[in-house]
């Protein structure tokens, strides 16, 4: 991977970081979108992070739930990779988060309805292709869920 592109991705992840970086004040999750003729790779992303929890299952819902609350307990950084589209609850907790930093999910941790507020330092970066956006990714506002966006 090129100094280029390597002080792109560090430039958009401090830039992220810094984001309402006051207590109380909403911070943004980000987007990285790879164009189709790049040669970057998702494994060029994970290596300018250090302390982060991957995640690519997004058809289970309940695996995001779980890899959320552990990144919230950590205050880690969440990389999401998305090749296909995103299974509709995770949609619906991406879309909560965007409103207020908090989420309720419906029956989780023995309970009804669980809360989540995430905690400040915790920020959820979705990285996908272009093509993917274009051509599978069903919900019409997508990019209405993230604040900073990086085009590689």
């Amino acid at each position: 991977m090129s100094k280029t592109i390597k002080g792109k991705i560090g430039q958009f992840i401090d830039v992220l970081l810094k984001v309402a970086n006051s207590e109380g004040q909403l911070f943004d999750n980000g987007l990285i979108v790879i164009e189709d003729e790049s040669n970057v790779k998702f494994e060029d992303i994970e290596s300018n992070l250090n302390d982060f929890i991957k995640f690519d299952k997004v058809d289970n819902h309940v695996t995001f739930i779980n890899s959320l609350v552990v990144a919230n307990k950590d205050k880690k950084i969440i990389l999401v990779k998305i090749e296909h589209d995103l299974d509709p609850k995770i949609i619906s907790i991406l879309k909560q988060i965007s409103v207020d930093n908090t989420c309720n999910i419906s029956d989780f941790n023995n309970e009804e309805i669980y809360h989540l507020k995430i905690n400040q330092k915790v920020r959820i970066i979705c990285i996908t292709k272009r093509s993917v956006i274009e051509n599978s990714i069903s919900y019409p506002y997508f990019y209405n869920l993230f604040g900073p966006v990086l085009v590689l």
